[in-house]
This record gives C-alpha cells, sequence and structure tokens, in this order.
C-alpha cells in the first residue's frame, strides 16, 4: 500500500499546519 507512506507525509504537513 502507497497511502501508508502519504498518511506519514500528511501526518507531518498536519504536525506543520497545527505550529502555524
Amino acid at each position: 500500500l502507497q497511502w501508508k507512506r502519504h498518511y506519514k507525509d500528511l501526518k507531518e504537513i498536519s504536525s506543520s499546519f497545527r505550529v502555524t
């Protein structure tokens, strides 16, 4: 499954947005 990798990126992006 490739979505797993995307999920990790999404989590990182989400964290970045949360900090902003």
